[in-house]
């Protein structure tokens, strides 16, 4: 008996034993399980995080890669672009800064940007953009003259904006400026040239008044010439009874004035004719050698107290259709120069020769000559060499005006040669065919 008892205590205890065997296996498992769970949420927690860590790097990358295009767009971009702390010290300079002023970035960054460019700009202008940019946090527009780093002044145009925190506090401030030298040169070009052409327009109405005064005033003033010429003759005839030797002497002076006046009122209306496009030429064939010759014989009674001689040298010249009163005019106009402006007992030298479809004539002395300043003028109406000649040897300087607008009435050329102090060539042309009528 006491064996069978042995033997089933022994069987509860391995029941009791089973059970709390099973009850560890169930803690064990619990445990497990839960291990497994808290793993696989730690597991999907690690997944997580590499995976905002992969998509964090992702944008990293993306904003560096876009930030290094932003730079790469600043550095090549033709406007100087700055950024600077709000005490205006660069913190930023792209590559076009060298390009406009001759600084490099490197050289910008650190530095105060007014001390930098030494703008010389008013202190009421830097006074009006830091109002605008600092205190009314406003965009600033407009122009601004800086230095380039040679000490060189160029203009450019310029706008500040500043960024703002989220308090409202100026973080920075970021200029573009573009230089605008070459514009502002252009326009001010563009605006000579406007107030040229303004000039000009004004010049060419008080030219014409100028015209239409010479040519009416001229009228009147030869209206009464013709009768007054006619009573002086008739006087110096005898006509209105005899006159003594001094009256004579007084009449002669009268006489001689008078005919100076006429030619003054010939030659102001035949210049109001030129410059209003009237010019009447006759056109009749013409013997020019005969013409020539019989301008040359009447100049040689022009101041014989000079003993000039007039030297001709005449090639065989064909018979054209032209004005020979206007060809006389301009001949007797550069001889009766010539001999004026040429030292007693010297030579003038007249020439004329078959040249390019032209008779081309010349009229050269050895006297006094034109100086290069007044060469340039020598033609203009009225105009005159040195003063204190002019009024030595006369004339109203209409001459050479009149001379030019016969010539070239008629599709000829008038030019000279002349050295001060040396004397002077004048040539002109007259085509073998002429051109209608002016």
């Amino acid at each position: 008996m006491p064996k069978i008892r042995s033997r089933e205590k022994t069987k509860e205890q391995l029941k009791e034993e089973l059970r709390k065997t099973k009850e560890e296996v169930a803690i064990q498992k619990w445990g497990i399980e839960k291990t497994l769970k808290g793993m696989k949420t730690l597991v999907k927690e690690i997944i997580q995080k590499k995976k905002e860590i992969e998509e964090a790097k992702i944008k990293a990358e993306t904003s560096a890669k876009d930030l290094e295009k932003f730079k790469l767009a600043l550095d090549n971009t033709s406007e100087q672009v700055v950024i600077a702390d709000p005490e205006g010290i660069v913190i930023y300079a792209n590559r076009a800064v060298e390009k406009i002023t001759g600084y490099m970035p490197e050289e910008a960054i650190g530095k105060k940007s007014g001390a930098l460019w030494k703008s010389p700009m008013s202190l009421k202008y830097y006074q009006k953009m830091w109002s605008a940019i600092k205190e009314q946090k406003k965009v600033f527009l407009g122009e601004i003259l800086n230095r380039r780093k040679n000490g060189d002044l160029y203009t450019a145009a310029i706008s500040i904006t500043p960024v703002l925190n989220k308090k409202g506090e100026v973080k920075f401030f970021v200029s573009i400026e573009r230089d605008i030298t070459e514009y502002k040169e252009a326009q001010k070009v563009l605006m000579k040239e406007e107030l040229r052409k303004e000039e000009i327009r004004k010049l060419k109405e008080l030219d014409k008044i100028k015209t239409q005064f010479l040519s009416v005033t001229s009228h009147e003033l030869r209206s009464p010439m013709t009768p007054m010429k006619a009573q002086l003759q008739m006087m110096m005839q005898g006509y209105f009874g005899k006159i003594n030797k001094k009256q004579k002497e007084a009449i002669n002076i009268v006489a001689s004035n008078t005919d100076r006046l006429d030619r003054l009122i010939q030659d102001l209306l035949e210049v109001s004719r030129i410059e209003a496009g009237r010019l009447k030429f006759n056109l009749v064939r013409t013997d020019l050698v005969k013409e020539f010759k019989t301008v040359a014989k009447e100049m040689k009674a022009f101041l014989p107290e000079k003993n000039i001689k007039l030297v001709l040298n005449i090639g065989k010249l064909p018979i054209i259709k032209t004005d020979p009163d206007k060809v006389i005019e301009v001949l007797r106009n550069l001889i009766n120069n010539a001999i004026k402006f040429s030292p007693n007992g010297s030579k003038v030298f007249a020439a004329a020769e078959l040249k390019n479809k032209t008779i081309q004539f010349s009229v050269m002395d050895k006297g006094i000559g034109i100086s290069p300043e007044s060469q340039k003028r020598i033609f203009e109406p009225f105009f005159q060499t040195e003063q204190t000649m002019s009024r030595k040897y006369g004339g109203t300087g209409l001459g050479l005006s009149i001379c030019k607008g016969i010539v070239e009435a008629q599709n000829g050329k008038i030019w000279f040669e002349s050295e001060k102090g040396k004397g002077s060539t004048f040539y002109f042309t007259v085509p073998l065919k002429p051109v209608k009528q002016v």
